[in-house]
């Protein structure tokens, strides 16, 4: 089984460079065999449960793995995305062209469907947790349903996607959620406000990962649905931050609500545009 560590992309402001955490997150680490798989088109090759869920992952240009939770709305990591200058209001691409995710993206691929207004409704990067939320236009069709309500128990089967080192999508086979081992941010990030409870909201798993899969979502083997988004890891063990927490829950409804809102707005105006001819 293949693990990196978090190629953490900490980007101050539009203009600051990808950097890497910390020097263990350089380190190649293997555990077993490499289980990663590119998936073919339509997922022939997977699971057929699984085949639905492969067209709402997308690859972030600057070298993260997005994916569609419904209506615009996404997910990724925080350290993915700028921390620092940014307005929920703009497209990222406009000062950072490399924000904009490209969707279907499968081995042979020469054109896929893209995403190039990418807003930031909210973001976390610190010892307790490390999520985004966005904004996207052009969704795919396709999502992945969000558990806001429960968090899974320990030894529950999970799996990953994700364009690792931006390769075409891959899947990762199954691991099973573990508690927090080690986790890469703890020295490295600023501490949370809470700091005396900062793994409470991350995990660890060992489904393979390499550099360009932070962002990708853990999915509930079970209900197939995304329990945690995957930032890093370190010697044996991956990491990621439960979506089931209070920042992340709200952040969540809130960004579905204010999508319902940009369609009502959309619907309204389309609906005066065909009254007026």
């Amino acid at each position: 089984m293949k693990h990196h560590t978090l190629s953490a992309i900490l980007v101050a402001s539009f203009l600051s460079a990808c950097s890497h955490v910390n020097s263990q997150s350089e380190t190649k680490k293997i555990i077993g065999n490499n289980d990663m798989i590119p998936v073919e088109e339509g997922g022939k090759n997977l699971p057929e449960t699984l085949r639905p869920l492969i067209y709402a992952i997308g690859m972030l240009e600057l070298g993260c793995t997005v994916t569609h939770i419904g209506n615009g709305v996404a997910l990724t990591a925080g350290h993915c995305v700028p921390q620092q200058g940014i307005s929920s209001e703009r497209c990222l691409s406009e000062s950072f062209p490399k924000m904009i995710v490209r969707w279907n993206y499968f081995p042979g691929a020469e054109t896929v469907p893209a995403s190039n207004c990418v807003k930031v409704l909210q973001t976390e990067l610190n010892d307790k947790r490390d999520y985004a939320i966005l904004l996207v236009d052009n969704p795919p069709k396709a999502k992945i349903d969000v558990d806001l309500t429960s968090r899974p128990k320990i030894s529950t089967q999970l799996t990953l996607l994700g364009h690792p080192k931006k390769r075409a999508l891959e899947w990762s086979q199954y691991c099973t959620l573990e508690k927090l081992h080690r986790d890469d941010t703890a020295d490295t990030l600023q501490p949370s406000p809470s700091a005396s409870s900062a793994t409470e909201d991350k995990f660890s798993h060992q489904c393979d990962t390499d550099h360009g899969n932070s962002g990708s979502v853990v999915i509930d083997v079970s209900t197939l649905k995304v329990i945690g988004i995957h930032h890093g890891g370190i010697e044996d063990w991956n990491s990621a931050t439960y979506v089931a927490s209070k920042n992340i829950v709200g952040g969540i409804e809130s960004a579905f609500s204010r999508a319902a809102a940009i369609a009502a707005r959309q619907k309204s105006s389309a609906d005066n545009s065909a009254a007026s001819k």
